[in-house]
């Protein structure tokens, strides 16, 4: 801004006010005056910043349920079950599980059970049930199988399928996995209904290793979708095969990380040879308390009423675990009794060409058979094997002949 310049006296006088020390400042230019701006109250640095409207909701959806010590207090009401006796919860929860290695009957059995809960009918000829509402994901076998077994379980069961309506609902292969992005999919499958059942998890879970804690994820998101809409799911999971002569070995059969079965309410392990009952282990029944007696199945062809399609019906029938031992001990008989005869045949063989053999070079050139083989030998020839006392030089021995002609 530009200023008057002084005049002559002006300046003179200046000089002189500064040389005696009265020289006073010049006063500035008046400005405009601008408005007082309200900064609002002091802020502290270190305060979080403030909410935004999501971050609103979030908390206002974990806070919302806090439950204090009246609350808690509160009597809890009675457990509600879609199967009791196996210890087989309803409404929401975690999931529950049933778990087998390949064709040990976990499907149909998984089938059976949702069209019996669907009809209000007893759950494997067994365990009384109410009507339910369930749903059915397939994502393994696909519409036409899932659908034959279905109408083959109907028949031997003399349902009607037209006659649940959408008490049974079938999704044969839909492009969902158990990722949060399809939460909402699965939410609406699950609304309304009872049970949803979801085979299998590591189909569920594209691409995520079963082996790391993570794969527990879609359990999980399983157990909070269950809260929201009140339906329990039930999943069926894959196994490894357990050795035949260590028993109770379900907990250690289940595949992947031990984060999974932490997942889980309720935990069936399902395992079957062929030729004998399936044996289910109930390993675990977290919110019903103490699981109940391990038991055995029976998967079973029903023939059409005129005889014509012996594979028309199938029926899944409920037995006692001993059934499986029962099973296992037969079997087990069969094969030492092959066993038995195929020993026999060369030990002919041998004694045909080297008669008079002793026990330990006869039991060896048929191979190498141990005590109870031997044993077993004895009892299928008969009296067709021959034992003599020889003497050869000063020691005696006993030497093995055939008796007769060979049959």
């Amino acid at each position: 801004m530009s200023t008057k310049p002084l005049t002559i006296l002006e300046l003179v006088e200046r000089l002189e006010q500064q040389a005696n020390g009265t020289l006073q400042a010049p006063v500035p230019a008046s400005r405009p005056s601008m408005p007082e701006v309200d900064e609002g109250p002091d802020v502290d640095p270190d305060a979080p910043p403030p909410l935004d409207n999501l971050d609103r909701m979030l908390v206002e959806r974990v806070t919302g349920g806090l439950l204090d010590g009246a609350a808690i207090a509160r009597p809890l009401p009675p457990l509600d079950y879609l199967v009791e006796s196996l210890g087989f919860t309803a409404g929401s929860g975690p999931p529950h599980m049933i778990a087998g290695y390949g064709f040990s009957g976990k499907t149909v059995a998984a089938q059976s059970l949702l069209l019996s809960l669907a009809a209000g009918r007893a759950v494997w000829g067994a365990y009384t049930v109410k009507p339910r509402r369930v749903a059915h994901v397939d994502l393994e076998q696909g519409e036409r199988l899932s659908r034959r077994r279905y109408q083959r379980l109907a028949y031997a069961m003399g349902l009607d399928l037209a006659e649940l309506g959408d008490d049974l609902v079938l999704s044969a292969m839909p492009n969902i996995a158990l990722v949060p992005l399809h939460a909402p999919c699965w939410e609406a499958l699950m609304r309304g209904r009872d049970l949803i059942a979801v085979d299998s998890l590591r189909v569920a879970q594209p691409g995520c290793d079963e082996n790391s804690s993570d794969f527990r994820q879609g359990l999980d998101m399983l157990g909070q979708l269950s809260e929201r809409t009140g339906c329990r799911a039930v999943v069926l999971h894959h196994a490894r095969k357990a050795s035949d002569d260590k028993p109770g070995q379900g907990l250690q059969t289940i595949r992947g990380s031990s984060a999974i079965l932490d997942a889980c309410d309720a935990v069936y392990v399902f395992s079957a040879s062929k030729g004998e009952p399936v044996s289910v282990d109930p390993v675990k029944t977290r919110e019903h308390g103490e699981p109940p007696d391990a038991f055995a199945m029976r998967v079973e062809d029903v023939p059409s009423e005129d005889g014509q399609d012996e594979r028309a019906g199938l029926r899944v029938v409920l037995c006692g675990a001993e059934a499986v031992v029962e099973a296992r001990t037969k079997a087990s008989e069969a094969r030492k009794a092959i066993q038995a005869r195929q020993d026999a045949e060369r030990v002919r063989d041998v004694l045909l060409r080297h008669p008079g053999l002793g026990a330990s070079d006869l039991r060896a050139a048929a191979g190498e058979l141990s005590g109870p083989r031997w044993s077993a030998v004895k009892v299928v020839l008969g009296s067709e094997l021959e034992a003599r006392d020889e003497k050869t030089g000063r020691t005696w021995r006993v030497a093995h002949y055939l008796r007769g002609p060979v049959s």
